[in-house]
This record gives structure tokens, sequence and C-alpha cells, in this order.
């Protein structure tokens, strides 16, 4: 498999901004959405494209499924690809809690894309399905780290993010990101 660029997907609220720090800490670049570091999906790309299978570039975004599913299947083809799985009253409830009411025919929009990818890409060898309720146990985030990177998680990082709550810092996931000392 090609460990230069990975992503990290699945439906709103399913942890890839928790993923992206950790994968982050573990020694690899990873960004989590796109907006706040590149103006476009090719610029996106190009710095995906730079990574190495040494040194590894990584994407973690839930709604890369909903907006750009053929894209995602077609940049990381042969690429790992990790789909966090949640149970869809979870993912609403949370994402409501975070974002304010989502209509019904959004929801229900987002649930056939979500699951039409999951359903095209299960075979696929690069392409590994995690349940949401499994992050909160090292070997399966372990599993995940070493199928995007090859190499497994440090016992000392899993205890770091092991209990940190990206809902706790709303304010400064809202906020935006600014490139510091030259870019990403």
């Amino acid at each position: 498999m090609d460990r230069s660029r990975f992503c990290i997907t699945g439906m709103p609220r399913s942890r890839t901004a928790w993923l992206a720090a950790l994968m982050y800490a573990h020694g690899t670049e990873t960004l989590h959405e796109y907006p706040p570091f590149f103006h476009s999906l090719e610029e996106l790309g190009a710095w995906l494209c730079a990574g190495t299978a040494e040194s590894p570039h990584g994407y973690a975004d839930g709604f890369s499924i909903i907006y750009h599913a053929p894209l995602l299947k077609r940049h990381f083809d042969g690429c790992p690809i990790v789909v966090i799985q949640r149970h869809p009253l979870e993912v609403r409830r949370s994402w409501e809690a975070w974002d304010g009411p989502i209509s019904d025919d959004l929801f229900a929009n987002v649930m056939r894309k979500v699951i039409g990818f999951c359903r095209e890409t299960a075979q696929s060898p690069n392409v590994l399905m995690v349940a949401y309720t499994q992050l909160e146990t090292y070997e399966v985030v372990n599993r995940l780290v070493i199928h995007c990177t090859g190499r497994p998680l440090k016992a000392w990082t899993w205890q770091l993010f092991h209990r940190l709550k990206i809902e706790l810092h709303k304010a400064k996931c809202r906020a935006p990101v600014r490139a510091v000392s030259g870019g990403v």
C-alpha cells in the first residue's frame, strides 16, 4: 500500500479532529478540514502528494465523503483510507449540539452519501472501517495508526490523547487558523 498520504473520514462529529491531532503528535503531518489551510482542493492535493512513505501527509475530514467522495476515492486509490462509523442518531445529536438544528432532508442526504461510499469501498484492501465506539481502545487506535503510517502508536501519545475531547475547545475550533512561520 502507498503510505505517502492517507485520509481519515466518516460522518461529521466522528472524532476526525481528535484523530488529526493524534496523528500529528505521532509525527505525521495531518490536517483537519482543508479550508483553514488551503484555498482549494487542488492546493490540498498538491500538499498531500508531497508526502512520502517516510513522512506521509494525512487528511482527516468527515465532510470529505459528503462533498468529495469521487475525488477522495480517486486521490487516495491505493493509499490508506479509514472510515469512522458512528450510529446515525448519535451523529445527529452531536452535530446539532455543535452546529444547531439540521433538517431531516439534509441529514438523510448525508446518510445516503456515507452509506453509499461505505458500500462501494468496503472490500477495498486500502480501506479500514472502524467503529466510533472502539476509538476508546488503544488496540483499535493503534491498528488505525499502523494502517495509515506503518508505525505503531506510542503508548505515551495514546495516554496524552485518550481523554482529550475537542468539544472542550469549541471556541478555538471555530476561530480562523493562521499559518505560522511560512505555512503549514
